[in-house]
């Protein structure tokens, strides 16, 4: 699932995380956006965040994984 502006906000306040953002804060009308210029540390960062605060078993795909979607087969 696509991780939006709004959700890693939570955890850049939660944690005190680089914002991806230039300032700091989410850009106004974009809450719902995607959030983009994460590195894959910062996505591994909220995953593992995300599983503590939800008390689910939360993962980032594998490589194989993801093209396995990409071709969709």
């Amino acid at each position: 699932y696509e991780v939006t502006n709004a959700q890693y906000a939570a955890f850049v306040e939660a944690t005190g995380h680089d914002a991806p953002w230039r300032s700091g804060d989410v850009p106004a009308g974009t809450e719902n956006y995607p959030v983009v210029n994460v590195s894959w540390d910062d996505g591994v960062a909220f995953t593992e965040w995300l599983a503590e605060e939800s008390g689910m078993a939360l993962r980032l795909c594998t490589d194989a994984e993801w093209e396995k979607a990409c071709r969709d087969t």
